[in-house]
C-alpha cells in the first residue's frame, strides 16, 4: 500500500472532534476519477478480399432477381382458375313427387334413346288412358259401321235410311277429339316416367318400388347427419326464455338422382380469363388441365371456344373460355369440381429464309 493510501486510511479512522460523543467522524470520499469523454469507436479494418466478396454476392443476388421475377410473373399470368361444367352424366328424376313403381334398368346397363328407365306410381293415369283408348275404339267401330251402312243401303236397300254425310263428319270429329285427349293424357302420364334422353350407360339406379321421391330425387339417408335435438323448455323456470336454435336440413342437399345416365365420355372445363389477358387467347391454343379431386394432372388439351360475353367478378370484368376434353382418360370428373388451367408457352415461330 502506498504512503498516500495509508494517510487516507488513517484519516478515515480518526474521530471527529466536533462531532457528538458516540458519533464517528465522517470524511468526504474522494470523487471518482471521471471517464475520458473522448473515447472513440474503432471500426474493424476490412480487407480487399472481404469487399470483393460482398460485391460479388450483391451482383449475384441482383442477377438472380432479374432472371427469376419476370419468369414468376409470366408463369402466374398463364395460370387460370376454372371448374368442370359438364361431365357427360345426366341426372334424371321425376317431374313431381310420388312413389316409385318400377326401376326398369340396373347399373352398367346400356340403353337406347327413348327406352323406359323408371316409372312412378300413378294409377289414375292408367285408368284415364284406358278410358281414352276405349272411347277411340268405340268411335272407330261406329265409323266403320256407318260407312258400311251407307254402302249397303245404296246397293241393296235403296229404301233404307242411310247415315248422312253430316253424321259421318260428326263421328270423325269426335274421333279426332278422342285421339287429341289421348295424346294429352299421355303427355301428363309421361311425367310419371323416366325415359333415356339419349343412348348411354346407366351409372346409377337409385331407389326401389314403394320409395317416396321428389323432383329433386331420392333422399340419401346415409349422408344426412344426425340432427341436433331441440332442447325442450322446462315446465317452470324463473329465467327469461331465449332464442331457440333449430337445425334445418335442405331437402335437396342430400338427394340422389333416380337414374344417372352417362351419355357422353367427354367433359368440359370453363376457365376464367382476366380482361388484360383475353386478347392473347385464341381457339386451339394448348392448355394443361389439372383436376385434383379426380386425380387428373397436366392433361394437355386445346381451347375449344372463347365466350364473348363478359363475367363480373370480385376482381373486375373477366371472360370465360371452354376446353372440351374427349373421353380418353380413365378418370372422369364430376360437375362442379375445381380445375387448374395453365396456358402452354407460345411455340416459337419458324423463321423463313
Amino acid at each position: 500500500m502506498s504512503q498516500h493510501e495509508i494517510q487516507q486510511h488513517t484519516l478515515r479512522e480518526l474521530p471527529d472532534p466536533l462531532a457528538p460523543a458516540g458519533v464517528p467522524r465522517l470524511h468526504p470520499q474522494p470523487p471518482p476519477h471521471p471517464e475520458p469523454s473522448d473515447r472513440r469507436w474503432l471500426r474493424p479494418h476490412r480487407t480487399w478480399q472481404q469487399v470483393l466478396g460482398g460485391l460479388i454476392l450483391a451482383a449475384a443476388c441482383a442477377t438472380a432477381a432479374a432472371w427469376y421475377v419476370p419468369r414468376v410473373l409470366s408463369t402466374d399470368g398463364r395460370l387460370l382458375t376454372g371448374s368442370v361444367v359438364t361431365s357427360g352424366v345426366a341426372t334424371l328424376n321425376f317431374t313431381s313427387s310420388g312413389e316409385i313403381a318400377r326401376i326398369a334398368v340396373h347399373q352398367g346397363q346400356r340403353v337406347h334413346k327413348g327406352q323406359l328407365l323408371a316409372t312412378e306410381y300413378a294409377p289414375d293415369v292408367a285408368i284415364v288412358l284406358s278410358a281414352d283408348r276405349t272411347a277411340i275404339s268405340a268411335e272407330k267401330s261406329k265409323l266403320v259401321s256407318m260407312t258400311a251402312a251407307v254402302s249397303n243401303s245404296t246397293a241393296t236397300h235403296p229404301d233404307q235410311v242411310a247415315p248422312t254425310p253430316a253424321d259421318l263428319a260428326a263421328v270423325r270429329a269426335q274421333l279426332k277429339l278422342d285421339e287429341a285427349q289421348l295424346a294429352a293424357d299421355r303427355a301428363r302420364g309421361a311425367a310419371s316416367q323416366i325415359v333415356a334422353p339419349a343412348r348411354g350407360t346407366v351409372v346409377a339406379a337409385n331407389g326401389r318400388p314403394g320409395e317416396v321421391v321428389t323432383s329433386q330425387g331420392i333422399r340419401d339417408y346415409a349422408t344426412d347427419g344426425p340432427r341436433a335435438p331441440i332442447n325442450q323448455a322446462p315446465a317452470f323456470s324463473l329465467l327469461p326464455e331465449g332464442p331457440q336454435a333449430e337445425s334445418r336440413v335442405s331437402a335437396s342437399a342430400s338427394a340422389l338422382p333416380v337414374i344417372a345416365l352417362r351419355t357422353s365420355s367427354s367433359w368440359q372445363v370453363a376457365a376464367i380469363v382476366p380482361q388484360s389477358t383475353i386478347s392473347k387467347i385464341t381457339v386451339g391454343q394448348h392448355v394443361f388441365i389439372s383436376v385434383p379431386a379426380a386425380h387428373i394432372t397436366a392433361l394437355r388439351e386445346r381451347i375449344s371456344e372463347v365466350l364473348p360475353d363478359p363475367v363480373s367478378t370480385a376482381e373486375g370484368t373477366e371472360y370465360q373460355v371452354l376446353i372440351t376434353v374427349p373421353g380418353h382418360v380413365d378418370a372422369s370428373p364430376l360437375s362442379g369440381m375445381a380445375a387448374d388451367v395453365r396456358l402452354a408457352a407460345p411455340e416459337p415461330t419458324p423463321s423463313h429464309r
